[in-house]
């Protein structure tokens, strides 16, 4: 099953299309990206404890999806060349998530 952790988002996301750890600050995902096969990680540029674009950088296995209010065209690009696969607008619908993994499943 495939295996997204959500680190930092107001939102807790529950599917039966794919396993879904909830951590609610970066440090407790630093740990679980080190120690935890994980596929993709839905997380914010600003965490608690955490900078996103650090975890896009060190940990360059994972697929990130940003999900952010921030609405910077310099996050964005940053982001994308950092690895980000996606940068979504808050607030993000299951829906949304869904079709984005699916979309970057066959990548």
């Amino acid at each position: 099953m495939l295996k997204v952790a959500i680190i930092g988002q107001e939102e807790i996301y529950q599917s039966d299309k794919f396993d879904v750890p909830f951590y609610d600050d970066g440090e407790n995902a630093y740990e679980l990206l080190k120690s935890t096969p994980t596929d993709f990680a839905l997380i914010d540029i600003f965490m608690k404890k955490a900078d996103g674009l650090k975890l896009i950088k060190d940990f360059s296995l994972v697929k990130f999806i940003v999900a952010t209010q921030l609405n910077s065209d310099v996050y964005k690009h940053y982001a994308k060349k950092l690895g980000c696969v996606e940068y979504l607008q808050k607030p993000v619908s299951l829906e949304d998530l869904e079709a984005v993994l699916e979309k970057h499943i066959k990548d």
